[in-house]
């Protein structure tokens, strides 16, 4: 088994040995298996990178991330050396046991596994989480005997695959980590829902025992203690219901200072006053208020009518029981607000249930939480303040029944990459997702990366603003001052708004104004006079960490010309890998374009026009 010191790399020409299909098994320990052969592997490290390729099945995880999980924020300097050999020694291991290598592909930057020859147990349970859900909130067969028994029988067959903690077995770093906690709250929605199912089927004294397991397992899980109340209740075991209240209360005043929540207070009371009603409460149902919350249109969209098209055909094809999600990625005034506006107005008749729209462009880093999108979603959707659930799993159920029969379009833009989006999704209703991060574990979404305009596309924008007679008189000046923003469609609608608003000004005076002494004007000038894309950048900045703040303060010289990854190390005066990774979330911040590779294969990369004058505005401010 080889160490991390550097070696000589194997090829990664990949061998076709066959299609066994294999079984990776996530929910408890990690395992996988073909045939009935346990091929796991041993390995520690290799044991990581097969578990981030599978939670990842059929996307491209980059290198770096991998780097990130075994090693963290202090690789060594063999580190990309020794993910090749890992890979290496993974694709033996498979080929050895007939399964091909062609199971791990390799891409630009990075890996796939690749989810034709893969069974994945997490995502049958998702699968089977989801037939439970639509079939236990069907409102055509409401309430029916048949429909409850039909949902128990997906969701026990859901909770079976669970052997343990999810990747108990493997060493996680921050991603795998993460995933690992997302698995364990579905397997609480699956275990809740479950539940009041059986409830309704008249099972409540079946389920005390486990109930009991379950709030000893979750002592602060106020649905699990309500679930238990009612069924003990129901067993004609009223003083123990009031004693698992009790119980509760004392732990969240101890532990919190915090009460019961008011629903889980009335059915105290109920017991209390002798009440009979403490049968599970009716699955949330939807309101009569059907949300059209869009903005206005932009009546000059143009440039982008190839992404339109695309997202109209994609978000109303059939998608069976999964609603279609669609992430729109790219810098800062590229447009993308813009696009997805564009396209949910242009389908409202599609979604006659209602279009939500949630603008999550905060101005502080981390302001905006999974619990504040919900409570919005939910308001939204009709649910007066003080009937909204108490924690973000209750708020997840609750707006999935809301949404359940797939006539809403919701539009969440801005998105931040600290907001757990895909725990949030509806189960049915289509959604558009904008953010200046690509959008990672959002299964089946389809991601669309928007760049700058090229200079016909800007030229058209800048003649429907400012008139096509005016344009085409000083055209080379237009040209120039197009080519000075970049092509961003954000600087090409401030020129546009400039001229419009003073029809008297010539191009070439605005030119002057843009230009003072042969220098750009600084970005944070402009912005006193309408052009934000400062104050937009300094937003991707706060979500930076130090070292990628750091990177952002010597990129400056290099705004003028393409360089590498040893560039940025020299210029940092750090080891070659941190630069590799800091680059890869600058890439994935939208504030560094990936442009190819050199002669040694390292990658090249490129700072957007203005993305390179505001790293430069920070060096010399000296921040």
């Amino acid at each position: 088994m080889t160490n991390d010191k550097e070696c000589q790399r194997p090829s990664d020409e990949v061998v076709e040995l066959g299609d066994t299909r294999m079984r990776f098994s996530v929910l408890g320990d990690f395992a996988v298996a073909t045939a009935g052969q346990d091929i796991t592997p041993t390995p520690a490290k290799l044991r990581t990178i097969l578990a981030l390729l599978a939670i990842r099945a059929g996307e491209s995880v980059s290198r770096n991330s991998i780097i990130q999980e075994i090693w963290g924020e202090a690789p060594p300097e063999s580190a990309s050396g020794a993910v090749h050999t890992y890979i290496y020694e993974l694709r033996r291991a498979f080929r050895s046991s007939g399964c091909g290598s062609d199971v791990i592909v390799t891409k630009p930057n990075g890996y796939t596994l690749s989810s034709s020859n893969a069974d994945l147990d997490f995502r049958r349970f998702d699968e089977l989480l989801r037939e439970g859900t639509t079939t236990a909130r069907d409102e055509r067969r409401a309430g029916s005997r048949d429909a409850l028994e039909e949902a128990s029988d997906h969701l026990t067959e859901a909770l079976a695959l669970w052997r343990g903690e999810p990747l108990a077995n493997v060493t996680c770093g921050e991603q795998l980590a993460t995933h690992a906690v997302w698995l364990e709250e579905r397997r609480r929605q699956a275990l809740e829902l479950r539940l009041e199912v059986d409830m309704r089927l008249g099972r409540g004294p079946d389920l005390v025992g486990e109930l009991k397991v379950l709030t000893e397992r979750y002592p602060y899980h106020e649905r699990f203690h309500e679930i238990l109340m009612r069924a003990l209740a129901g067993a004609g075991r009223r003083s123990e219901s009031l004693d698992v209240y009790r119980l509760l209360r004392t732990r969240m005043a101890e532990e919190f200072g915090l009460e019961p929540s008011p629903r889980l207070q009335r059915l105290q009371h109920a017991l209390l006053v002798g009440d009979q009603r403490f049968e599970p409460e009716q699955p949330v149902t939807r309101p009569r208020m059907h949300p059209t919350q869009l903005p206005p249109d932009v009546p000059d969209l143009c440039g982008r009518q190839d992404v339109v098209d695309q997202m109209c055909r994609y978000l109303t094809a059939p998608h069976g029981t999964t609603g279609p999600v669609v992430c729109l990625h790219g810098m800062a005034g590229v447009g993308k607000s813009t696009v997805a506006v564009g396209v949910a107005n242009r389908l409202a008749p599609h979604f006659p249930g209602g279009q939500i729209y949630l603008d999550l462009h905060d101005t502080h880093a981390g302001s905006t939480t999974a619990s504040t999108v919900l409570g919005g979603l939910l308001r939204a959707l009709g649910v007066a303040e003080a009937d909204l659930p108490s924690t973000v799993e209750e708020c997840v159920g609750a707006f999935r029944s809301l949404t359940l029969d797939g006539r809403v379009l919701l539009v969440l833009d801005g998105v931040k990459p600290h907001i757990p989006v895909a725990r949030l999704l509806p189960a049915a209703c289509a959604t558009i997702i904008t953010s200046r991060w690509p959008m990672h574990g959002i299964a089946g979404a389809r991601k669309i990366t928007l760049d700058a305009f090229d200079t016909e596309e800007a030229m058209t924008l800048l003649a429907r603003i400012a008139g096509s007679e005016r344009i085409r008189a000083e055209r080379d000046v237009a040209e120039g001052l197009v080519d000075r923003f970049g092509g961003l469609p954000l600087g090409v609608r401030f020129l546009g708004e400039r001229l419009s608003s003073a029809p008297e000004t010539t191009l070439t005076q605005l030119w002057s104004l843009m230009v003072a002494a042969g220098h750009d004007a600084w970005l944070a000038d402009l912005g006193r006079i309408g052009f934000d894309l400062s104050d937009r950048l300094d937003a991707t900045y706060r979500e930076l960490n130090a070292a990628e703040r750091a990177a952002v303060g010597v990129l400056g010289p290099f705004r003028h010309g393409k360089f590498t990854t040893r560039d940025v190390a020299e210029a940092m005066a750090g080891p070659v890998t941190q630069a590799e990774l800091v680059l890869t979330s600058l890439v994935d911040a939208s504030l560094v374009h990936a442009v190819g590779h050199d002669e040694r294969g390292d990658p090249v990369y490129a700072l957007p026009r203005l993305v390179g004058r505001y790293a430069m505005e920070r060096a010399e401010r000296g921040d």
